[in-house]
């Protein structure tokens, strides 16, 4: 019961305000006026003692304050709310409550669970029974029907689930239920965002002859999106979308954290007006990247904005070695060219500044490479070789290709994987053929 933004919980109450003429009425009798005896005394008395007079009848302004004192009681009694929220539907045979809980709802989960709690309270004030389903939760999750009370119990112990919606499969449990309960009230709480399948989902959803369709979305979509996290030669790059068509420009901040959740280096990305994606560099040394765990935007609570780095997203630092002068005139015929064009996307390359390999080595190792890599290296002097081999014995990676300068060079147990074969190849064994053979 309500009128403008007053509404009552208790309004037969209000029939109490009936009462307040019987309240005057009474507040208004009096006594008989007593007689009235002679007495010579009093005459005396009376001026030695003011007398205390009483009243015929109560003054004007006490019996209004006294009435109004009980029209406030019988009021409060009433139960009255100021503003009353507008009563949700929830009639009918039952209240369907579908609810997206993806990544995409998180951001304001508080207030879809506070329409959800509204409405469930409404069905339950009309005893109507509530199927309630998730669209991130599993496909065979129980979805009722349930009373009131056990449906707040399963809308309190839903989470945001950091994983798309499933809303065809969900969609279709609902409609199955909903066949014997025709003329139920669809309540769907969306999270905005459209995917694949939606429209049959809906139609779906809705073709079981609902009664009422609540549809809950918020006003406008604010979601800031990583979609990038690359980490190239000079920093880590990153990109973020939002929802297109937004006229107004915007800045985002993003934070790296290593696996100890440590804050260890910002980048800002800019939105221009109209534009959907922004772009923004951490400009770190590589060995800082490397520590990188996570890297998320700053005022995002849902999975969308973080991006999660494992050993892919490291950079390690390789050292390129090579015994072969560099030809500028013929730069395809450098043993180490297809090397570095291969490496350069994904690592730190380092060159030693000396082609003596007594210096050289020790030059590479100084830097802490995660791998060298020669180019037909021959043999190692003695006085950096111990040096390599304990490099290797700690775990560094050594990569050699195979030339002629290392088959001169002979077999090195430490610095080479298997035993090289020496000598010529035989080319007319037992196993040869002119012809291809079919096996």
């Amino acid at each position: 019961m309500s009128w403008l933004p007053l509404s009552f919980g208790a309004p037969m109450v209000l029939w109490g305000l009936l009462a307040l003429p019987v309240i005057w009425w009474l507040l208004r009798l009096t006594p008989p006026k007593p007689q009235s005896e002679t007495f010579p005394p009093l005459k005396i008395l009376a001026r030695v003692l003011k007398r205390e007079e009483t009243p015929h009848q109560s003054p004007w302004w006490l019996t209004v304050l006294r009435l109004l004192m009980a029209a406030l009681v019988v009021a409060a009694l009433a139960e009255p709310v100021f503003n009353p929220r507008e009563k949700l539907p929830a009639e009918g045979a039952a209240l369907a409550l579908v609810i997206d809980n993806d990544w995409a709802s998180a951001a304001d989960w508080g207030k879809r669970v506070a329409t959800a709690e509204r409405l469930i309270a409404d069905a339950g004030s009309n005893g109507v029974p509530v199927i309630i389903a998730f669209t991130a939760e599993k496909p065979n999750a129980e979805i009722g029907p349930f009373d009131a009370a056990a449906a707040l119990d399963r809308l309190r112990a839903a989470k945001p689930r950091p994983i798309p919606t499933d809303r065809p499969a969900v969609y279709a449990r609902v409609a199955a239920t909903l066949e014997s309960l025709p003329g139920a009230s669809v309540a769907v709480l969306a999270d905005g965002l459209a995917a694949k399948g939606d429209e049959a989902a809906f139609n779906t959803l809705l073709s079981k002859n609902a009664a009422r369709v609540v549809w809950a979305v918020s006003d406008r979509l604010t979601l800031t999106g990583l979609t990038g996290a690359d980490n190239q030669v000079d920093g880590f790059a990153l990109t973020a979308i939002r929802a297109p068509g937004d006229p107004a420009p915007a800045q985002v901040t993003a934070g790296a954290f290593d696996d100890k959740g440590r804050r260890i280096a910002d980048a800002t990305l800019t939105f221009a007006p109209g534009e959907a994606s922004a772009t923004g560099t951490m400009a770190v040394p590589f060995e800082l990247r490397n520590d990188f765990a996570s890297i998320a935007l700053d005022g995002e609570r849902q999975a969308g904005a973080v991006r999660v780095l494992d050993e892919n997203s490291k950079r390690r630092r390789v050292g390129l070695l090579s015994q072969a002068e560099a030809d500028q005139a013929q730069p395809l015929l450098s043993p180490l060219y297809y090397i570095r064009r291969a490496l350069q996307p994904f690592a730190d390359l380092v060159e030693p500044s000396s082609a003596d390999l007594a210096e050289a080595i020790p030059q590479l190792l100084d830097q802490k490479p995660a791998m060298i890599v020669m180019a037909d290296i021959g043999t190692i002097p003695e006085q950096v070789r111990q040096r390599l081999v304990d490099w290797v014995d700690n775990g560094g990676t050594l990569v050699r290709f195979a030339g002629s300068r290392l088959a001169a060079a002979g077999n090195d147990d430490d610095l080479l994987p298997v035993r090289l074969r020496t000598g010529e190849r035989s080319l007319g064994g037992a196993l040869s053929w002119t012809t291809p053979q079919p096996v």
